[in-house]
């Protein structure tokens, strides 16, 4: 299995954080932090194994090009997603 994670947090403490917490239990992570970088990431790979999405993006943030939310955008991408 390939360990890839795409870390999707737009406060950059949080964002190091948890990249260091993946990177120590050996995966490689790639970040993202608006949602322009979101969907750069998502159009490169179709499948991730891991994606860490915060909730907490700023409204006027959180909407993928075309108007769709970075939630919607990883949904169409990468089909079935887990929230909580």
């Amino acid at each position: 299995m390939d360990f890839l994670a795409l870390v999707i947090e737009p406060d950059g403490g949080l964002r190091h954080l948890v990249r260091e917490a993946l990177r120590g239990d050996g995966w490689r992570v790639v970040e993202a932090c608006t949602a322009d970088e979101v969907m750069s990431a998502i159009s490169l790979r179709r499948q991730w194994p891991l994606v860490f999405c915060s909730d907490g993006f700023p409204s006027s943030e959180s909407q993928a090009p075309g108007g769709t939310s970075i939630l919607d955008a990883l949904r169409s991408h990468l089909g079935a997603l887990l929230t909580s």
